[in-house]
């Protein structure tokens, strides 16, 4: 992360998956792709991205997830 001159919260590797995630969602990749890049067992797991797309979509507070 230091290389990539990427620091704080941002710096965690999870943090850094989550996000990817995220944006795989919203830029409309095909949900068992994003399972697949990221590697899931379950697409249960990576289907929550798609809830938390909704919620900003809404305008409505987001929890953070750790």
């Amino acid at each position: 992360m230091g290389m990539a001159k990427i620091q704080g919260l941002q710096a965690c590797p999870k943090r850094r998956r989550h996000g990817f995630g995220f944006a795989a969602v919203t830029a409309g990749v095909p949900l068992l792709t994003i399972v697949a890049l990221l590697r899931r067992a379950d697409i249960a797991t990576t289907a929550i991205y798609t809830t938390a797309v909704g919620m900003e979509a809404q305008g409505l507070p987001q929890a953070d997830v750790v």
